[in-house]
């Protein structure tokens, strides 16, 4: 059975407009944030069970669901990455729009590759212009 076919019947009409999709990460987040719904889940949101593949097919599955918006734990984290691409790349081949929920502590580095795998929309958490204001609101972050 496909994923498509184990949604409910009332999933239609504007519900559809975006899917959000929580990555995995090993080692969490490089940040510490009190605030977090992911951290709070931490063992389900470190489980590896599923592979970039199964993104890839469960998003394949229920492309008619809309915007696919990517998120949870920081998903440009070195072992989150390949998560985020096979996602991204997923939504380029479908044409389904995509976005990017990030902390921006790894963005420069994967700006050339965000840059061919165009997500409509990446959003930076910023609590400040000064790192020590952010950082009191987000947590001091670990180096990952």
């Amino acid at each position: 059975m496909s994923w498509a076919a184990a949604l409910p019947e009332s999933v239609g009409g504007d519900c559809r407009a975006i899917m959000t999709v929580v990555v995995p990460a090993r080692c969490g987040c490089d940040l510490s944030c009190p605030f977090c719904y992911i951290q709070q889940r931490s063992e389900e949101a470190t489980v590896r069970d599923l592979t970039p593949l199964d993104y890839s097919r469960f998003i394949s599955d229920v492309s008619g669901l809309g915007h696919v918006c990517i998120q949870g734990y920081e998903p440009l984290l070195p072992d989150s990455f390949p998560y985020t691409q096979q996602i991204l790349e997923t939504g380029q081949r479908l044409g389904i729009p995509t976005s990017l929920v990030t902390n921006g502590t790894h963005l420069r580095q994967h700006v050339p590759a965000l840059s061919k795998l165009r997500p409509a929309r990446i959003a930076v958490s910023l609590d400040s212009a000064e790192a020590a204001v952010h950082d009191k609101a987000r947590g001091q972050g670990r180096r990952v």
